[in-house]
């Protein structure tokens, strides 16, 4: 099954989850402050094309693909689980910041 990235659906489909995109990222941005803000958002964003390419237009994963999301995982995990530098208190780890 062929798939053209330019057909109406995935035209409105892109515009609706840029628009979502840019909305977590200015939420995430407000609730965690700019640098962890911006770097989950920035950090998801590869983890989220790969998924959305491997779900929506049939892309195969590869080893080397889903270890690299792997390994992105955990380093949002990471940065989420015990922000140096953030203005509110880690949730998931006592003691942090």
């Amino acid at each position: 099954m062929t798939h053209r990235t330019s057909d109406p659906p995935y035209a409105l489909f892109t515009g609706v989850t840029l628009a979502a995109y840019q909305t977590a990222c200015s939420g995430a941005v407000q609730d965690a402050g700019f640098a962890l803000g911006t770097m989950v958002t920035l950090g998801a964003s590869p983890v989220l094309v790969s998924a959305g390419a491997h779900v929506l237009l049939d892309e195969r994963l590869s080893k080397r693909s889903i270890t690299a999301i792997g390994i992105a995982l955990l380093g949002l995990l990471l940065l989420v689980a015990c922000p140096a530098f953030s203005p509110r208190k880690s949730w998931m780890v006592p003691g942090c910041a």
